[in-house]
């Protein structure tokens, strides 16, 4: 992780699906372990063990990323209470993939930067979800790919 301050990144929501009165331009914000940020979800109402079982691939692994960080990386930013962001150099990759407003923020605070390359994302059983997710949480950028989807906590 990493502290930082005034950093230029920027975060792409579709206030149309999730919406908030907090990404308003010019607006200032703290984030902490009260904003949910996992698609708009009830986080606090899920029946954790029915989505590990029935949930689709992208729930399944948010559940298997949050499971490994509270185990072995319990000081790290929560994927459940964060907003994803990314940098300069990501933002053609993620405009490909998200849909909604771009915000370019300036970021003081404490940030963890990985990659989506290192999300295990197959749709299997909740078990190997969970076994191949945990590079994700102890990322090593090797390849182009792995810069180009950096994302940042």
């Amino acid at each position: 992780m990493e502290r930082i301050k005034g950093k230029t990144l920027y975060h792409i929501h579709d206030n149309f699906i999730y919406k908030s009165k907090l990404w308003v331009v010019g607006n200032e914000f703290e984030i902490t372990n009260e904003y949910d940020s996992l698609f708009g979800m009830d986080l606090k109402n899920m029946d954790i063990e029915e989505a590990k079982k029935n949930g689709d691939s992208v729930i399944k692994r948010e559940l298997a990323l949050e499971e490994i960080r509270q185990q072995y990386y319990p000081e790290k930013i929560s994927r459940f209470h964060c907003v994803w962001l990314c940098d300069e150099e990501g933002l053609e990759y993620w405009k490909k993939l998200l849909f909604g407003k771009i915000y370019r923020l300036s970021v003081t605070g404490v940030i963890f930067k990985s990659s989506a390359n290192f999300l295990y994302t197959k749709d299997e059983d909740y078990k190997t979800i969970k076994e191949n997710n945990r590079i994700y949480w102890n990322p090593k950028f090797q390849t182009e790919e792995d810069i180009e989807k950096k994302e940042f906590l």
